[in-house]
């Protein structure tokens, strides 16, 4: 969705793709905006897509290689950025159209990966990876021979997210690992930076930049604090709130012309309606995935079928999602999708692999994923009367924190309505 400003008002327009299964928006500027999406998620790789402000003006941007993944994460004055690849990505830039395409990874082979996270005023910025998997916060101008490494000395890890006339914002981090990153403000080198967590008081000891605005002699840093505890070797999140930094400068800059395309907000609150089904399959979902995030299991069991419940009770379903993560990467953040499946065809497809084996379960079976979904046994208690839809959860990293995966853990589901509320009746992580 784009939400535009106008008058006394916000107007709401859907970005989406028609036959399109999956799109996601990112950034704005300069009356474009950019993201990615699937046209068949289960089989292609992901496009980096740029509107100007309707569905009908989509382009979709591609490497030299399309079968590769590509996401454009920011866009300014015609140029977006991003990234092209998928273990192994390479940061990049596009003016508008595939063929535009400019490869911003730098030459050196100590360094394996980068992308492209923010652009503007003819810079790019992102973070790099080392051969022994550090990120570094990078900075280019336009060119992959421009590239210019943040990282100050003494810290380990680094990221540069935004940019603008000749500031670029993001975080450096004493220890190779861990909670404790530190907002920073660049001047265009690794040695020319303002620590911004110096200006926060207690309890806040953990911080992030994410965006920035030069206006005249103002510089406005917008970020997250957050208060980070230790437990025995383990940090938690004790809390965050958002934080905006306000500097003066020296030398000021023209007044920023800001783009209404630029301001991105929730629309005005509508009157309540009752909710369709696809409504409440969507909250389900949602509200199981958000309790795995959390890792409240007791709500997340909470939202399962009575069949379910037998099967597995909360400490079991934790170790049974804690099992199938990526590297064991927690999630921070997750996504749904459908299709148009029927229980019947689930059900041919289970047996086409596996008989009729009603002993493959969720709380007997370790090889989820073999032959593809659905590889566990469809409950005799779902029936075509009740399944409302075949769907999937994936789940992704904080993108604050550092991984190296995109996504960490992949739940397929079925939603079915007992007795007018939608619970989920069959659950299985992808392979």
């Amino acid at each position: 969705m784009l939400w535009t400003r106008t008058a006394d008002d916000f107007e709401g327009i859907e970005l989406h793709p028609a036959a399109w299964q999956k799109s996601v928006a990112l950034a704005c500027g300069g009356g474009q905006q950019v993201g990615y999406g699937y046209e068949l998620f289960t089989r292609d790789p992901s496009r980096a897509l740029l509107w100007t402000g309707t569905h009908d003006s989509l382009v979709v941007l591609t490497g030299p290689d399309p079968s590769r993944d590509a996401m454009a994460q920011s866009v300014a004055d015609g140029v977006q950025a991003g990234y092209v690849g998928d273990a192994f990505r390479r940061a990049c830039l596009w003016r508008g159209t595939s063929d535009t395409f400019l490869d911003l990874h730098p030459g050196s082979p100590a360094l394996v990966g980068s992308e492209a996270i923010g652009t503007g005023s003819g810079q790019q910025v992102g973070v790099v990876w080392t051969d022994n998997t550090l990120a570094l916060a990078a900075l280019w101008s336009g060119s992959a021979d421009s590239y210019v490494n943040l990282s100050p000395d003494g810290f380990k890890r680094s990221r540069a997210s935004r940019c603008a006339k000749g500031f670029q914002i993001g975080w450096i981090a004493r220890e190779g690992r861990g909670m404790r990153m530190r907002a920073v403000v660049w001047n265009g080198a690794a040695d020319d930076f303002l620590d911004l967590q110096e200006f926060l008081g207690d309890p806040w000891n953990v911080s992030w930049a994410q965006d920035l605005l030069v206006d005249d002699d103002r510089l406005y840093v917008l970020g997250t604090a957050q208060q980070a505890v230790s437990q025995g070797r383990y940090e938690m999140d004790a809390g965050k709130v958002p934080v905006m930094w306000a500097m003066k400068l020296r030398i000021a800059e023209p007044r920023s012309d800001v783009d209404s395309h630029a301001i991105v907000v929730r629309p005005p609150a509508a009157p309540a309606a009752a909710e369709s089904d696809e409504q409440k399959v969507d909250r389900v979902a949602g509200e199981f995935a958000q309790a795995v995030v959390d890792e409240d299991f007791t709500a997340a069991h909470a939202r399962l079928a009575p069949w379910l419940r037998r099967q597995v009770t909360p400490q079991r379903l934790h170790r049974i999602l804690h099992a199938a993560m990526i590297d064991g990467v927690a999630p921070g953040e997750f996504s749904t999708g459908g299709n148009n499946s029927t229980v019947d065809e689930l059900r041919a497809h289970y047996r086409e692999y596996h008989k009729d084996d009603d002993s493959r379960t969720l709380a007997t079976t370790d090889d989820f994923g073999a032959w593809g979904q659905p590889s566990i046994y469809i409950a005799d208690e779902i029936t075509p009367a009740n399944f409302r839809q075949w769907m999937w959860i994936e789940f992704a990293p904080d993108p604050e924190e550092e991984a190296d995966v995109d996504f960490c853990l992949k739940l397929w589901l079925i939603v079915v309505e007992l007795e007018g509320a939608m619970v989920i009746g069959h659950l299985e992580p992808g392979e």
